[in-house]
């Protein structure tokens, strides 16, 4: 099987520090975070593989920044209010159906996204649409920070 081309050159670069800039000027809130944990069941809120037969019936997505990378990657970005403190969540998927980014390539995209190398991340696979799936990554920003409450 051979490994899919992963391209990021000024172009994508420039498409990521958009897709960065536009999800920091509208964090997910903690409140809303929260409220779609309390819909998960308790299982998925601490798992590692979360499929579509997983989610309650009343699941909407938050709407989120999204960035094609060459190649047939695709990556949604949000920063969002944790109990934790501020965390940067980076989704990336590729156009194959039962695929998923390889560890190379999740982690050149999430050092495109500002992931610093040197501080834990979070991982888990998530089914976004039937045999499609995302490798997820969170990482702590800042501790502690609440930007809502400095936003009018």
């Amino acid at each position: 099987m051979m490994a899919r081309a992963l391209i990021i050159g000024p172009k994508e670069i420039a498409a990521i520090r958009q897709c960065v800039e536009r999800a920091r000027a509208r964090p997910m809130r903690l409140q809303d975070v929260m409220g779609l944990a309390r819909k998960m069941p308790a299982q998925v809120q601490s798992g590692v593989h979360i499929t579509l037969a997983d989610r309650p019936p009343d699941f909407d997505r938050p709407e989120i920044e999204h960035v094609r990378i060459p190649q047939g990657y695709r990556a949604a970005f949000t920063f969002e209010e944790q109990p934790a403190g501020m965390v940067r969540h980076l989704s990336v998927s590729v156009d194959k159906r039962g695929r998923v980014p390889n560890v190379p390539a999740m982690m050149m995209i999430g050092e495109a996204f500002g992931f610093a190398s040197d501080r834990p991340c979070q991982f888990w696979t998530e089914e976004f649409e039937p045999g499609h799936f995302a490798v997820n990554m969170m990482q702590l920003v800042m501790p502690d920070a609440r930007i809502t409450e400095t936003r009018q």
